[in-house]
């Protein structure tokens, strides 16, 4: 079995996908630090000038230090509203943006305490708007492992998983590069690195930007989608990044 391990970020961008794509089974990573300022409870849309930030606010003071699996959602800001209003405004005259942006306002729409969990739900979602059908999905969560953090975390989930093969992105094991491939393969672990080269796909204008949402390919390409993220018959930029 192949795994991939992965924090649940917020409407990740294309190497997310890319990454889930190619194994059996994805293991959101939800039992780690949340990581503030980042990917977890935001992402990046394109607008007519630039590209804006799409955020779920969640309630931080006196936290610090809280994982991803137990970070609440500030419900009492109307975030779901601005965050559809944003994406409509940006998208609502691309190709593909009436096939799947009630669906994403439907999830949205629910009441979701915990961040991880609509980040999960959206995830999903996106998966099957991808035909990426053949994925087993899991919470490290509910792995019940002893409370390890590294590469030490990471092995004991292959493990527990039974996994033979632990796809990577180029940042290696838990962010630590190469070292540490000796301790996965005595537990007969293969490592493998993901390579992805972002598409350059077309855009609602000719400047194109990267590193967007999903949201900005699916609303672009539609059913496309997952063969531009595979990089077929398209051009690609010439560096890589997880």
């Amino acid at each position: 079995m192949k795994i991939a391990i992965h924090q649940p970020e917020f409407l990740p961008w294309l190497g997310y996908f890319d990454k889930l794509s190619q194994v059996d089974t994805f293991v959101f990573l939800d039992n780690v630090d949340f990581r503030y300022h980042y990917f977890q409870n935001r992402n990046r849309i394109k607008s007519k000038r630039n590209v804006i930030w799409l955020n779920v606010p969640v309630l931080t003071k006196g936290k610090w230090g809280q994982q991803i699996k137990d970070v609440k959602i500030n419900n009492s800001i109307n975030w779901s509203r601005k965050v559809a209003q944003s994406i409509k405004f940006n998208y609502q005259k691309a190709p593909y943006f009436q096939d799947y942006f009630n669906q994403i306002v439907n999830v949205f729409n629910k009441k979701w305490a915990n961040l991880a969990d609509i980040n999960i739900a959206l995830i999903k979602l996106v998966s099957r708007f991808l035909d990426i059908d053949n994925v087993n999905f899991i919470k490290a969560s509910d792995l019940e492992l002893k409370q390890e953090t590294g590469p030490e975390l990471i092995l004991n989930i292959c493990k527990t998983m039974k996994s033979s093969y632990l796809l990577l992105g180029i940042s290696g094991i838990a962010g630590t590069g190469t070292k540490h491939e000796n301790e996965f393969n005595q537990h007969n672990i293969k490592i493998e690195y993901q390579s992805f080269y972002h598409p350059v796909y077309k855009q609602m204008d000719a400047n194109f930007m990267p590193f967007l949402s999903v949201l900005d390919l699916l609303f672009n390409h539609g059913k496309d989608s997952l063969q531009i993220i595979r990089g077929n018959s398209v051009k690609r930029l010439d560096y890589t990044i997880e």
